[in-house]
């Protein structure tokens, strides 16, 4: 184990926590107990060598998948199963006036599930999105309609 790498985890937690104290209370902003509780949980995912596939189980892991449609960039390491991903795309909801880019986003955001780092962001059956990705994706996708509904 890289003592090195969890001490800079660690200082990295501490850095974010103390930055987040308002100095004139004492009181933190921006870290909550359970912010800091997931924070603490991936410094220990992270180190975890075995990789697991936490969407499914602690059980599984990544492993060669060939024939990943709409996922094929995870068949080198997959999560999933070819059926899981044919049938979450059988199922898919039917975007209108969506444009390419809003389509691809969509696709990529579907296929989470195979990703074999899946264990640094699925946590405590959470999905765990960056704003920056949550706000490409609603400025592709803001006109784009689903059974008449603006998404």
């Amino acid at each position: 184990m890289n003592y090195q790498l969890i001490l800079f985890y660690i200082i990295s937690i501490i850095v974010q926590y103390t930055n987040s104290v308002n100095l004139n209370t004492g009181f933190t902003d921006a870290l909550t107990h359970e912010e800091y509780e997931d924070d603490v949980e991936l410094i220990k995912i992270r180190f975890d060598t075995t990789r697991p596939c936490r969407f499914f189980s602690d059980e599984r892991y990544p492993k060669v998948e060939k024939g990943l449609a709409n996922c094929s960039w995870y068949e080198d390491d997959a999560c999933c199963k070819r059926t899981e991903v044919a049938s979450v795309f059988e199922s898919m909801f039917t975007l209108h006036q969506a444009s390419t880019q809003c389509r691809n986003m969509m696709n990529y955001l579907m296929c989470f599930f195979c990703a074999p780092d899946q264990y640094l962001w699925y946590i405590k059956k959470r999905v765990k999105i960056c704003q920056t990705f949550c706000d490409e994706l609603y400025k592709n996708c803001k006109t784009a309609e689903f059974s008449g509904n603006m998404i």
